[in-house]
């Protein structure tokens, strides 16, 4: 009888969390679509990729995107990740240290906080962009 127990025990439980996830999922996706964040919509795993591109810090007038050294690709994404998690508190993994190619582009884990902190990183991803845009930041 046991057994029995045990696999509805995991279908229930198996059920329950990807509704949770897909509930998060939902509820980034559709944060990041009010704000106007393009991102890859998930279809599986964990996490988004968004595109935080606008907001790095402006590259020089003589420079292009594609005459860009790695080096600086590399510290315009590392001021941006600083910015987002020194005055904002959003800790998402920079697209580059998983060898994305160009800067700005953000992986954020939806299931690695409690529900309480999860709608408050959905409050502050608001605020940054809207302030940041409210700026006219990156130049």
């Amino acid at each position: 009888a046991g057994g029995n127990d045990d696999s509805k025990f995991v279908d229930a439980y198996l059920t329950s969390n990807r509704h949770n996830i897909q509930t998060r999922c939902d509820k980034l996706q559709s944060c990041l679509s009010d704000v106007d964040i393009p991102y890859l919509p998930a279809d599986s795993g964990l996490f988004v990729w968004m595109d935080f591109r606008e907001f790095l810090p402006s590259l020089p007038d003589s420079i292009t995107e594609e005459m860009e050294s790695l080096p600086s690709k590399e510290q315009r994404e590392r001021g941006l990740y600083l910015k987002l998690m020194k005055e904002y508190g959003l800790l998402f993994t920079p697209g580059m240290s998983m060898r994305n190619e160009r800067p700005g582009f953000f992986r954020c884990v939806f299931t690695a906080a409690s529900d309480e902190e999860f709608e408050l990183g959905l409050e502050r991803i608001c605020k940054f962009v809207n302030e940041e845009r409210g700026s006219g930041s990156g130049n």
